[in-house]
């Protein structure tokens, strides 16, 4: 049976591939507003992993302190994923339209990689655990 941390580890995975999904829809309305008056580029803030490893605590992995030297762990209350939204306003047309195409595209293409990369290792870490769980023959 997958432990604690490895089912965490899934968790992470799946909430980087939820972030890539929100995130390519943000940035394809982005593209699809690129001639539409004042409006303003919008994308997702930085994914922070911290607040990951974090909740992982929460979940059940423990930071009591083991040693002299160590420094105590504080509980941190857990909440569902949520993915700010920050608004690109650096470049702005006369109309007030801040997005920029070739930016965009960009960005579109590395979410892209950056999704198939955490897919992949979600696929990878499946494979492993079905291994782990077939009986010796």
């Amino acid at each position: 049976m997958p432990s604690a941390s490895e089912l965490s580890i899934m968790n992470m995975l799946r909430t980087k591939m939820h972030y890539h999904q929100r995130r390519h829809g943000l940035l394809s309305q982005n593209v699809a507003n690129a001639e539409t008056p004042t409006y303003k580029a919008r994308d997702l803030k930085e994914l922070k992993f911290q607040k990951q490893f974090r909740d992982l605590h929460m979940r059940g992995l423990d930071n009591s302190k083991t040693h002299s030297g160590h420094i105590q762990g504080k509980p941190i209350v857990a909440q569902g994923p949520r993915f700010g939204v920050k608004i690109d306003t650096w470049e702005t047309t006369p109309e007030g339209n801040s997005v920029v195409l070739e930016e965009e595209m960009m960005k579109s293409a590395q979410n892209q990689i950056d999704y198939q990369a955490a897919t992949q290792l979600y696929q990878k870490t499946l494979g492993v655990m079905r291994i782990g769980i077939r009986s010796p023959r």
